[in-house]
């Protein structure tokens, strides 16, 4: 007498060997990043490509905002010793 193995119907079990996993969500690989690539393209149509040069670009603001920061940091050092 020959048993079958048992085998239910909620277990597939894959054919032809190694099958590769698919992604849920489709991505873009122009994004060339994780995270924008998961993106949808109506999200990607209003990102402004900034150029590098102009994120090191120091301002007026950033002047104010260190100079700012440093005399309250002095104020408040001065206070706690005094």
């Amino acid at each position: 007498m020959t048993r079958e193995p048992p085998v239910s119907d909620l277990i597939a079990h894959p054919r032809g060997g190694y099958q590769r996993r698919r992604s849920l969500v489709l991505t873009e690989e122009s994004a060339r990043h994780p995270f924008r690539a998961l993106l949808p393209p109506h999200v990607k149509r209003d990102l402004i490509p900034i150029p590098a040069e102009d994120l090191w670009r120091l301002t007026l603001a950033d002047v104010r905002g260190f100079a700012s920061v440093y005399v309250a940091a002095t104020a408040a050092i001065l206070v706690f010793i005094i």
